[in-house]
């Protein structure tokens, strides 16, 4: 079972966001607290693994402050990354400022370790780096007439020159394509700063629900538009194909290649992909796990979107775009 779903089996909405702000506060920036339990679960999973703090012992025991009495649970949850956490849940926190000190020993070691001490604990932390969410949208609202776009967030970018049938459906944006393997779907989006600024976003982030239905084929695909640049001429896609197939696309000097390819865990329904961007590397997660990072891409800079291709219907929920880190 994935993390996220153990974690909404355990805790609450108000326990998470706690767990979140006494391991790393800065990382409340980019979680929408207003989601339901098992979205906002996987997204302070994903932004947890996406920092390195699931493997460590000391985000784990702060959980344990959350909620002590369910330490056995979370001492299974810590072991899916790897880390154990004893047979013991930790003693409460105390108060920093009432906490004492215990040294023990004598002359210069004592003072030796104590001026140390002091200077860790009182050291000025360096700002953690943080992404800002520009765009979302979730579908939930209601379906405009017949012949109009689905909703303005497809306006903003560019569509293949045939149009795809497009509609809403019980929250979702679903785009069909019935018949014509050969087709494509590349919505570049513009993504504005409050100035109508065109922003960088090479190194952003960006997370969307998908699933495949028929009638596809075993190629056809629907995920993240990365990297695009505005004539089209280069773009990486992540996409998500039917069955438990990944790929990660790469259209570069008029040529297509799959760069890499893997597979998720088996289920049935929606899956969530991300996919974010750090100089030449991107690196990939499904379900929030991590799965893949490609390293040196021969271009670093672009937009964001949606992609699919081939014959299916291609269901999409819950797009998320956040900037580049900002440090």
């Amino acid at each position: 079972m994935r993390l996220h779903d153990l974690l909404t089996q355990i805790f609450d909405k108000k326990e998470l966001r706690r767990w979140v702000h006494d391991v790393d506060a800065s990382l409340l920036k980019e979680l929408n607290y207003d989601q339901d339990l098992a979205t906002f679960a996987l997204d302070v999973a994903t932004a947890m693994e996406r920092q390195g703090l699931l493997t460590k012992r000391s985000t784990w025991e702060k959980l344990g402050n959350a909620r002590s009495h369910a330490w056995p649970r979370i001492r299974e949850l810590a072991a899916h990354r790897g880390v154990d956490l004893g047979v013991r849940p930790p003693s409460p926190i105390a108060d920093e400022r009432t906490r004492p000190l215990l040294f023990v020993g004598c002359g210069a070691t004592v003072l030796s370790f104590a001026v140390v001490f002091f200077l860790w604990v009182t050291a000025e932390p360096g700002p953690t780096p943080t992404r800002t969410r520009h765009l979302h949208q979730s579908f939930d609202g209601p379906a405009p007439p017949d012949g109009e776009m689905i909703d303005d967030l497809f306006h903003l970018g560019e569509q293949d020159d045939v149009p795809w049938a497009a509609s809403l459906d019980e929250g979702a944006y679903q785009l069909c394509n019935p018949d014509d393997p050969t087709r494509v779907y590349r919505n570049r989006l513009d993504t504005l700063d409050k100035e109508g600024s065109q922003m960088p976003m090479g190194d952003a982030r960006m997370t969307i629900r998908v699933v495949v239905q028929p009638p596809n084929t075993t190629h056809s695909g629907v995920g993240i538009l990365f990297r695009a640049d505005e004539a089209g001429d280069r773009w990486l896609a992540y996409v998500a194909n039917a069955g438990r197939g990944l790929s990660l696309l790469q259209w570069y000097n008029g040529q297509l290649d799959v760069i890499w390819s893997g597979e998720g865990k088996a289920q049935e329904g929606f899956r969530d992909l991300a996919m974010e961007g750090d100089g030449p590397s991107v690196r990939l997660f499904v379900d929030g796990e991590l799965v893949h990072t490609q390293q040196s891409l021969p271009f670093e800079d672009g937009d964001v979107g949606v992609f699919a291709y081939s014959t299916g219907c291609f269901v999409i929920d819950e797009l998320s775009v956040y900037g580049q880190l900002e440090r």
